[in-house]
């Protein structure tokens, strides 16, 4: 077996197929490439000004710790940690209220505004009071019972994005930024919040009376111990909320003393260049053939040498089976039904005129499903074009293995 394929932990030995994602290229200006060494705050487009924390989610300091990337030493303090494969990189996931990450309460950490706050995350669970990051008693990056995002300055004051927001099962930016200060009025022209890049519907959500009266920014002050958390509402907090771990995945965390430009914000959100976006436009245009049953519109798409070849676990084992392009038109040129095949939180990669995308993808015969798993493109380019090389897919079915598209039934 090729050395290379043990590094990346997937071979098909019995095609002599060895599935190499490439290297990344460099970073398109205008894009999020990751919070990393010599780039903290992941983007060539984000100004380092008033930086105050930056966390990977995976990279450790000498001494254990979560490393925070901004130069100011805010390492996180990790307890339970579950680590998880995210868009970037590395995450965390937490599910109890030992899964949490603790940062020692500090001068740079009472902000009483400006500030902003922005993370790649995944929420697992909806319907419940989940704190993603907050220091208390100063301001707080939370989830409601309802399911909106909020920013809230801990005493009722804040601003909310629409009930049923937040969405379960995928990976989102979410910016949240207060371009203001205490004692200015709480609207959503001081409070605004982002998601995957667009502005959320969101309003004054204002949760106490004493925040309903005075209607302005009133954050408190910061404890001086066992404050500020990740995945978890501090000790400091309401006692009822100490035993509500937030539910999910954290992959890029960054904490701002100032307001990001709409520029900035965008720039977060923007994990695809010109290059891979075509990538995976490839991917979702053969899809669409697919379910139109159209191989003249398939034909294109697809190299003169395609092979898919579908895995799928009997017992211990993994058994691959291969098809070529001819059969696979005739499959689909042949089908009685509907395929339509959607794939959610892919991952692209180019190097010059190679490019994978590997993401979750579930299949639906008409309205009937049939399974899921994850599909692991491979395309060469050819003159102007991108052409699908290969297929390589699991065949899965839930809730055992794999899960279905976080939006539902198509």
């Amino acid at each position: 077996m090729d050395a290379r394929c043990v590094r990346w932990r997937w071979c098909a030995p019995l095609l002599a197929l060895c599935v190499l994602p490439p290297p990344l290229t460099g970073q398109e200006p205008g894009t999020f490439a990751g919070i990393r060494e010599g780039l903290p705050t992941g983007s060539a487009a984000i100004a380092s000004t008033g930086l105050v924390l930056a966390w990977d989610m995976e990279t450790r300091t000498a001494d254990g710790r979560l490393r925070d990337f901004s130069g100011r030493g805010h390492h996180g303090e990790l307890g339970v940690t579950t680590p998880v494969a995210g868009l970037l990189g590395g995450a965390l996931a937490f599910a109890r209220v030992a899964e949490r990450v603790h940062v020692a309460e500090h001068a740079d950490l009472d902000l009483e505004g400006p500030l902003t706050i922005a993370a790649w995350m995944r929420v697992d669970s909806l319907g419940l009071h989940q704190h993603v990051l907050a220091c208390d008693d100063v301001w707080a990056f939370w989830i409601t019972p309802d399911d909106r995002y909020r920013l809230g300055d801990t005493r009722g004051g804040g601003v909310s994005t629409a009930p049923g927001t937040v969405r379960r099962g995928r990976w989102s930016s979410v910016v949240v930024v207060l371009d203001g200060t205490a004692g200015d009025a709480i609207d959503t022209d001081l409070v605004r919040i982002w998601v995957d890049g667009r502005p959320a519907p969101a309003d004054t959500h204002l949760r106490s009376a004493a925040a309903a009266e005075g209607g302005r920014w009133n954050p408190g002050d910061l404890h001086r111990t066992d404050a500020c958390y990740a995945g978890f509402e501090s000790h400091q907090g309401n006692e009822a909320h100490q035993s509500m771990p937030f539910v999910g995945a954290l992959d890029e965390v960054l904490v701002f003393e100032r307001a990001w430009t709409e520029q900035e914000i965008v720039a977060f959100s923007a994990r695809f260049g010109a290059e891979e976006r075509a990538v995976l436009d490839v991917a979702e245009r053969f899809f669409a053939a697919m379910a139109a049953r159209d191989t003249t519109r398939l034909a294109p798409l697809s190299h003169p040498a395609l092979t898919l070849v579908a895995t799928s676990a009997v017992g211990d084992s993994t058994v691959a089976r291969a098809s070529d392009r001819a059969t696979f038109f005739r499959q689909i040129a042949g089908a009685d039904r509907v395929p339509i095949e959607r794939l959610w939180d892919a991952r692209v990669q180019v190097r010059e005129g190679i490019a994978t995308v590997w993401a979750p993808y579930d299949l639906y015969w008409d309205s009937t499903f049939s399974h899921c798993g994850i599909d692991a493109f491979q395309m060469v380019r050819t003159g102007r074009r991108w052409q699908v090389t290969s297929i390589v897919y699991t065949v899965e079915r839930p809730p055992a293995r794999c899960e279905t598209h976080p939006d539902g039934p198509p």
